[in-house]
């Protein structure tokens, strides 16, 4: 039993050596898991100068420019990874993710390639998530609700769904009391008057 145990550790060790050693670019994907977005820039743009057609080089260019807040470079990068790639489902959900940014609003873009990367892989969580909250935002919340029912299907415990679908029933509520106030006519002219600002004297 205990040559068992050993030999099970050894091979889990060995897996983890051929995993690390098969990352070509572990220095910048170090830099990416430690938040060094500049330094990962530096990395990979160099990495890039010897690669420019590696897709994966320009999605996690896309993914450090994105930390920064650099959309537009994020956005050529991305665009650049699915172009080389076609079926590259991670660089279609980051897309899709980045275009639904709010200094951004390219929402139908974004249904379409999060869309995309559903296609690429139907247990893509995160992509249901995002392309859920799209749909709320555009106002199709039977859609909305469908997503974010998938994804917490596919990952139950993740809190951040869970808020998520809380947030689209909050805003469906929302959306279906304006629309009925809308619909509702003024019983009187000073109903739909504007308010003047003035305080009454007591």
């Amino acid at each position: 039993m205990k040559a068992i145990t050993n030999f099970s550790l050894w091979l889990f060790v060995m897996v983890l050596a051929l995993v690390f050693s098969c990352d070509p670019y572990k220095e910048g994907n170090q830099y990416l898991r430690q938040r060094n977005y500049q330094k990962a820039i530096e990395y990979f743009e160099a990495k890039l100068k010897e690669k420019p057609n590696d897709p994966v080089l320009h999605n996690q260019l896309g993914y450090a420019y994105s930390k920064l807040g650099k959309y537009k470079k994020a956005i050529e990068h991305y665009q650049k990874a699915v172009e080389l790639k076609p079926d590259y489902s991670e660089a279609h959900y980051n897309l899709g993710h980045i275009y639904a940014e709010k200094t951004v609003l390219r929402l139908e873009d974004a249904i379409k390639e999060l869309t995309k990367a559903i296609e690429l892989r139907a247990d893509y969580a995160k992509a249901y998530n995002d392309r859920g909250l799209v749909y709320a935002w555009l106002g199709d919340f039977e859609k909305a609700k469908q997503d974010l029912q998938k994804a917490l299907k596919l990952d139950p415990e993740n809190e951040t769904y869970k808020y998520n679908m809380e947030y689209c029933q909050r805003m469906e509520e929302i959306f279906k009391a304006q629309q009925k106030t809308r619909s509702q006519k003024p019983q009187n002219p000073e109903d739909i008057q504007p308010q003047s600002g003035k305080t009454k004297k007591k």
